[in-house]
């Protein structure tokens, strides 16, 4: 029997929060929130890219990415974002939840801290 990628809740930070305006999202966000998590394969930079969105009624806001790798508790690096792409082009579905925010001085970029759980 083949074991599915990612079967424990994990956590992240997300990256690209500073870019495009995104922190006027950002700063709307608040802890245990749920956010979307999709492919977005027409990234320019990384074809594997795996956004973070916030819905916002009927609009979907990019409020950033998950990062390409991530640290194991052994200290290995593994790629995240795109063994999460293959998986979502593979059916697989995530959602995420917000532990914690970063950055709440004031003149300080915000950040979030998000659990990702596997859906399906």
């Amino acid at each position: 029997m083949k074991t599915l990628p990612f079967p424990k809740p994990f956590p992240t930070k997300v990256v690209g929060v500073s870019f495009n305006k995104r922190q006027e999202t950002v700063r709307k966000v608040r802890v245990g929130e749920s956010l979307s998590i999709m492919r977005h394969p027409t990234n320019k930079t990384d074809p594997y890219a795996v956004a973070v969105v916030r819905e916002e009624g009927a609009e979907k806001k990019l409020v950033g990415y998950v990062p390409r790798y991530r640290k194991t508790p052994d200290g290995r690096k593994k790629k995240l974002a795109e063994s999460m792409s293959k998986s979502i082009a593979g059916g697989a579905r995530f959602r995420a939840k917000v532990t914690a925010l970063t950055g709440k001085e004031e003149g300080k970029t915000r950040g979030l801290v998000i659990e990702i759980k596997r859906a399906s």
